[in-house]
């Protein structure tokens, strides 16, 4: 996260979030659960300072699916939720369809 904070000094704070949602998405694949969520909870508030809804939306459809994987699926759907309302208003159809389908994969693990 170094490297992060570093690009974020220098004024790259799009960058910064683009890397925290790769390294994330990277993290949580790998079985690195508490890391990739570290990510991309660092990406979602950077987007957040910088008023980027679409960077929000799109780490909180990473951050729902790495909840998911490790199993915290009440909290994926929340992500995922707030994710399909910023793509809603967004008017992003794709990660709209993205956010459905994941809400789906979360309810059938509910029963």
């Amino acid at each position: 996260m170094r490297g992060i904070a570093a690009q974020e000094d220098g004024g790259e704070r799009l960058d910064a979030i683009a890397a925290a949602r790769i390294l994330g998405t990277a993290a949580w694949r790998l079985g690195r659960y508490e890391e990739g969520r570290q990510h991309l909870e660092r990406g979602l508030a950077l987007a957040r300072q910088a008023g980027h809804d679409g960077w929000r939306a799109v780490l909180l459809d990473g951050l729902g699916l790495c909840l998911a994987a490790r199993g915290a699926y009440a909290a994926a759907e929340r992500a995922q939720r707030e994710a399909l309302l910023l793509n809603e208003r967004l008017g992003t159809s794709y990660q709209m369809v993205q956010n459905l389908v994941n809400l789906a994969a979360h309810a059938g693990r509910r029963g």
